[in-house]
């Protein structure tokens, strides 16, 4: 993947909690590149099936789920 310099330089400089939210239908952000930054134990994934690269965010389900995320 050419995105694997920038998972692993994404992997060694952010260490607070992360929420990657992926869009399975991007066909920028592939499912191994996923795979690879969800190695970091304090990062957690969100799925989005019917969504591309840039999920647009505004199904109250989507929304709670993040929200849910934050507040921890």
């Amino acid at each position: 993947s050419t995105l694997f310099p920038y998972t692993t330089l994404f992997r060694s400089k952010i260490s607070c909690p992360t929420l990657l939210i992926h869009g399975t239908q991007s066909d920028i952000l592939l499912q191994h590149t996923v795979d690879k930054m969800a190695q970091r134990s304090n990062m957690d994934t969100y799925q989005m099936h019917d969504a591309g690269h840039a999920p647009a965010l505004v199904d109250d389900e989507e929304i709670e789920h993040i929200y849910q995320w934050l507040i921890g």
